[in-house]
């Protein structure tokens, strides 16, 4: 069985079921694509910008590629003079006025394309799920994401931007300050002072660990996804990684958080909750 079917039970956001933002319909807004930029981002000829939120293509590389400039050739060639429709998933715009939206491109009829543009990268290994202030869809996109991972495709089979596992001696070199996923066994959580420590190992500033602070504990509290439960968990986590104190991520959100093994699922009734 696919790993994505254990996490159904996961706080993914607002609403418990999929949300309507993530299947195309002929009221959603459209605009013609003029340019998209390094950060991916969707310009369009009324001057809107369009970030296509929830997922991201990593820009740096040691021995692999920069997938960010992969993807963007990818999007100018599929997309520049063309029209797209999209979802917004704000009310107003970034403070670099960008709106963060869902993305479908339109196919040959005119006809939006059922998946939407993140979905669709996801599942080619072009992209990871980045999780954001909103995300409506990511259920799907956790799946599309498994898929590429499972079948090796693109970032997935490069050894820069690959699942990292802590075990592994040496595994964070040359990772620090990137935006990584990694997936491993619990050892412990560990509340001390501020924040909450889960930890991947005995040795402390030495094993990786993952943090939370005490003010977005409260996040995983009411999501009924308290982080002690994770112990003896396989999880997956994803994050900026720091080493100024031994490998580490910090968390804000329980979305940045999966359970992957099949010994339980966390919380086992999801709770309906806010992003925010």
């Amino acid at each position: 069985m696919a790993l994505w079917l254990l996490l159904l039970a996961w706080p993914h956001g607002a609403h418990a079921g999929p949300s309507p933002l993530c299947t195309p319909s002929a009221s959603l807004p459209t605009g013609r694509v003029v340019s998209i930029d390094r950060w991916l981002d969707v310009h369009l000829a009324d001057a809107k910008t369009l970030h296509l939120t929830g997922i991201w293509a990593p820009a740096w590389h040691v021995l692999g590629k920069d997938y960010a400039a992969l993807v963007r050739a990818k999007l100018q060639k599929r997309l520049v003079g063309k029209t797209v429709a999209y979802a917004a998933v704000a009310n107003r715009p970034d403070r670099w006025q960008r709106l963060d939206a869902v993305v479908f491109a339109k196919d040959t009829s005119g006809a939006a394309v059922n998946q939407p543009l993140q979905q669709v990268l996801l599942a080619a290994g072009l992209v990871q799920v980045h999780i954001a202030l909103v995300m409506p869809c990511l259920t799907a996109w956790r799946a599309a994401e498994q898929t590429a991972r499972d079948g090796g495709l693109g970032l997935w089979a490069d050894d820069d931007h690959a699942e990292v596992d802590p075990a592994l001696k040496h595994a964070f070199a040359h990772l620090d300050g990137h935006e990584i996923v990694v997936r491993g066994r619990v050892y412990s959580v560990e509340t001390k002072g501020y924040r909450t420590y889960i930890r991947f190992g005995p040795r402390r500033f030495h094993d990786f660990e993952v943090s939370i602070i005490k003010p977005d504990l409260k996040r995983f509290l009411a999501a009924g996804a308290p982080p002690q439960t994770l112990q003896g968990h396989i999880i997956r986590v994803r994050g900026r990684l720091s080493t100024k104190f031994g490998p580490q991520i910090e968390v804000a959100r329980p979305q940045a958080v999966e359970i992957t093994d099949t010994s339980g699922s966390w919380p086992a009734q999801p709770r309906a909750t806010s992003t925010h």
